[in-house]
């Protein structure tokens, strides 16, 4: 049985913080209830220290708090044997993410149930009616985890652009003066093939051109992500997403 515990008051968190939760329990953000919930997904850990924002020690009702205050955390794994508490930079449950967790029967993971927007986060976004997403292009040159994790903050469903119709590709060349990378990864499951950060399989907008000419002929040297040149309407390439390179980016939040 799911249980939903929660608060509205600091008071209450008193009588609750020594509550310990089962695997199927989803625990309630505590000061800002619109934020959502915390569910227990399963039993891994982060070592690459690039996925994680803090790592503390303290019991489990705190950790759970912790991130919940942190606009920055979107999951957290807890060790109840040793009070280990690691707060995550990235939603742990997507797909470009959970491959990087280390199965360890010690440490809860939960992950942050955030509620979806209802409006885009201020005037500089650009809304698209047909995608129902908004839009925007950030200047600072970042590397494509660091440009991922940085529309993951923005709210519920933030990513890099994900374009799968022209329309959409329209919103990532606007500014496209550098270059840029797209929200979509190689992975092996469910199927070895390109997929967007969502999950869902890539789909490539009729007007893309390749690099080097013709059309998508399968992946290259084990390369993982998808990058453009610069310029209007510029041809995509397969790079790596662990290469460290930089370039301007576009986010992209869904909105209901």
């Amino acid at each position: 049985m799911i249980s939903l515990v929660s608060s509205t008051s600091l008071i209450l968190c008193v009588f609750l913080c020594r509550l310990e939760f089962d695997s199927g329990s989803f625990v309630s953000a505590l000061t800002i209830p619109t934020l959502g919930t915390f569910k227990h997904v399963g039993f891994s850990y982060y070592t690459n220290s690039w996925f994680v924002l803090q790592e503390v020690t303290t019991n489990q009702w705190t950790c759970i708090l912790l991130c919940q205050r942190n606009v920055s955390c979107f999951s957290l794994a807890h060790n109840s044997a040793t009070n280990a508490c690691q707060l995550h930079a990235v939603p742990a449950d997507n797909g470009q993410f959970k491959k990087d967790l280390i199965p360890n029967s010690q440490y809860k993971l939960f992950i942050r149930q955030l509620q979806p927007e209802t409006t885009c986060p201020d005037s500089g976004w650009r809304y698209l009616a047909s995608s129902k997403k908004c839009y925007q292009y950030f200047h600072p040159l970042l590397s494509f985890y660091d440009a991922e994790k940085e529309c993951n903050t923005y709210g519920y469903g933030g990513h890099l652009i994900q374009p799968s119709t022209n329309e959409e590709l329209d919103q990532l060349n606007m500014n496209n003066t550098r270059g840029a990378y797209t929200g979509i990864v190689w992975q092996d499951t469910p199927a070895g093939a390109f997929y967007y950060l969502d999950g869902r399989l890539a789909v490539w907008p009729s007007a893309v051109g390749w690099y080097g000419g013709g059309t998508y002929s399968g992946r290259e040297d084990n390369r993982d992500c998808i990058a453009t040149t610069n310029g209007n309407n510029p041809p995509w390439y397969q790079y790596w997403a662990g290469s460290g390179t930089e370039y301007p980016y576009t986010c992209e939040l869904p909105i209901v």
